[in-house]
């Protein structure tokens, strides 16, 4: 298993413990390991950070990849939708050519 790394020695303090996050970041289990390309910027990271500060980045990220994947399904359908109109038009004109009216028996 992986080591965990302790936090930058700065003066942030974790919100949890209410300590400098040097001192208690490596024994949370919000200590996370983030990989990835940061989409702003373009760079690689590859980093520890606490789970509370990268949930807004995580959020944003989610929401554009879902925008994404219902952009694409609209996109498929549209292609599926427009395939079937020529087909059901096909078979309307099929169905009427080969249409028998009843005769009508009279008695």
């Amino acid at each position: 298993m992986t080591q965990v790394p302790r936090a930058d020695k700065d003066d942030l303090k974790c919100p949890l413990w209410q300590k400098a996050m040097y001192l208690v970041c490596h024994t949370c289990p919000l200590w996370i390991a983030i990989r990835g390309i940061e989409r702003n910027t373009g760079r690689e990271v590859d980093e520890w950070r606490c789970a509370l500060a990268v949930l807004p980045h995580l959020l944003v990220e989610n929401a554009h990849q879902t925008r994404g994947a219902a952009a694409a399904t609209e996109n498929l359908r549209n292609i599926i939708a427009k395939g079937m109109q020529g087909t059901v038009e096909q078979r309307r004109e099929r169905e009427f050519d080969d249409f028998i009216p009843p005769v009508a028996r009279i008695e």
